[in-house]
């Protein structure tokens, strides 16, 4: 009780009055704290409906608008279906070609303004017999795209393309060439689509779809390109890590014929330093011995023989008894020695012979004669006698002539083998010289294939080569990285 604040005019009143006074005053107090709780519990169920309100203006919102959002998505799905097919009517790209008929024509097609040509009558017949008949079409074509004539294009992209051409070739009347429905047996529009089909390989799609569609080849040649292309991927990718094994193998190869043509370069280089060494040898041991004037000598009488066989059939008489003379009578000459030495004879010794022979016939036709005038009566015998012996001699001198051809054929055999075995060596030596040439990766030349024929700007030469060296490096990378490798030559077969 004394904890509660008691007014002063409560001191002249009676206990029970205080007690009385202090009831009330606490009854009105639980009241106040009544009254405010229940002001509290009505704020609090004002928030509650105020926050149930607004979740459930959230809720609505919410569905308002998913349903809003759906309606939008399945109209736009619907919209986007109809531009799809309005783009995909627009975006069918048509392959046609450019045909230079001015210098198809060799000038007499020309462009004379006005809308009017020279030669009228020229350029129809060609176009009609272009579009006439599908044989002439594909062969004809193919010319005219391997000189450079005729230019691949669309029907979206012809008229820069023409524009293009016209300021590159000034002068010149281009004109444009639809395709045929068939070709080679294959409706157009499925050579195209298979053309410009995507695979699941980005460095494929790069290569085909965009780079070998536009390149100035016949389609049939870009259709056969684009499915050995593709097999090729999915062989590639069949294969997975062997493919990696045979690329292995390839460079192996490789590598072991560029160690081999080393090795043989230095076998060769030392080969060459050792005979020169021996030469050097052999010619100090010559000049001190004194006989290096004679085997010269020797060989070229030798060289000289062989090169008038080949031009006359044989030396002259003249030579002959010039070369006697030269050798006739030198102790030191090796040739006067071996003549002596051999039983058989040589060269000087049977022309002595010879002159010896020649000698003894003419006394022996003297005496013959002699006696004939002596004896008169005996010519008969005589003749007989005189024809024994020219019998004789010729069979002398025919087996001399024999053995004397037998020894040359016999020299100039060895001296053919000894030139054919240096003609053969300096072949040999000549293809050595020349490196195993390095081994160029299919894909490159695939790519070579189809950059090679792709239309160049010419004032733009310089960046134009600069943007394909990017682009093979660009194709390569990729393909390493969907393959794990670039692929084996072995993949790649020639009926492709």
């Amino acid at each position: 009780m004394t904890d509660k604040d008691i007014p002063d005019e409560w001191d002249t009143i009676s206990e029970d009055q205080i007690k009385n006074n202090l009831l009330t005053l606490e009854i009105s107090n639980k009241l106040r704290e009544l009254k405010l709780l229940e002001e509290e519990y009505e704020k609090l169920e004002e928030k509650e409906k105020e926050i149930e309100k607004q979740e459930l203006n959230k809720t609505d919102k919410k569905i308002k608008e998913f349903i809003k959002n759906e309606i939008k998505k399945g109209g736009e799905e619907i919209n986007k279906d109809e531009e799809k097919e309005i783009e995909q009517e627009q975006d069918e790209e048509e392959p046609l070609l450019l045909i230079n008929f001015t210098k198809w024509s060799y000038n007499k097609i020309k462009y004379i303004g006005g809308g009017k040509i020279e030669n009228q009558d020229l350029f129809d017949r060609l176009l009609n017999k272009l579009n006439s008949e599908e044989q002439f079409f594909i062969t004809m074509t193919d010319d005219l795209l391997e000189r450079e004539l005729a230019f691949h294009t669309t029907n979206k992209q012809w008229r820069d393309d023409i524009k293009q051409l016209e300021q590159q070739y000034k002068g010149d009347y281009f004109s444009l060439l639809s395709y045929p429905p068939m070709l080679g047996g294959f409706l157009l529009e499925s050579i195209w689509s298979k053309i410009k089909e995507r695979t699941e390989w980005k460095s494929v799609n790069i290569l085909k779809c965009i780079y070998l569609a536009k390149t100035n080849r016949s389609l049939l040649y870009k259709h056969n390109m684009a499915l050995a292309i593709e097999f090729m991927a999915l062989e590639q990718k069949l294969l997975g890590p062997t493919a990696k094994r045979l690329k292995d193998e390839e460079d192996l190869e490789y590598k072991i014929k560029l160690r081999q043509y080393e090795e043989i370069m230095q076998k060769r280089y030392e080969n060459e330093i050792n005979e020169g060494i021996i030469k050097n040898l052999q010619q100090v041991i010559y000049t001190n011995e004194g006989i290096s004037n004679n085997l010269n000598r020797i060989n070229n009488s030798k060289i000289n023989e062989i090169n008038d066989d080949y031009n006359g059939g044989g030396g002259s008489d003249d030579d002959d008894d010039d070369d006697d003379e030269n050798y006739s009578g030198s102790d030191n000459d090796d040739r006067s020695y071996c003549s002596t030495c051999d039983g058989s004879g040589s060269d000087y010794n049977n022309n002595n012979n010879d002159d010896e022979n020649n000698e003894n016939n003419n006394n022996d036709d003297d005496d013959d004669r002699m006696i004939e005038e002596i004896e008169g009566d005996d010519t008969t015998s005589t003749s007989f006698q005189q024809s024994d012996d020219d019998e004789a001699d010729n069979e002398l001198d025919e087996e001399d002539n024999r053995k004397n051809k037998k020894e040359k054929l016999i020299e100039e055999r060895k001296i053919k083998e000894i030139e054919a075995e240096r003609i053969h060596k300096e072949n040999e030596k000549r293809k050595i010289e020349a490196p195993p040439p390095p081994v160029l990766n299919i894909l490159d030349k695939i790519i070579a294939m189809i950059f090679s024929k792709l239309t160049i700007v010419q004032s733009n030469k310089e960046s134009h080569y600069q943007m394909l060296k990017r682009l093979e490096s660009s194709i390569k990378e990729t393909w390493i990285e969907e393959f794990g490798c670039l692929p084996p030559n072995c993949l790649w077969r020639e009926e492709q």
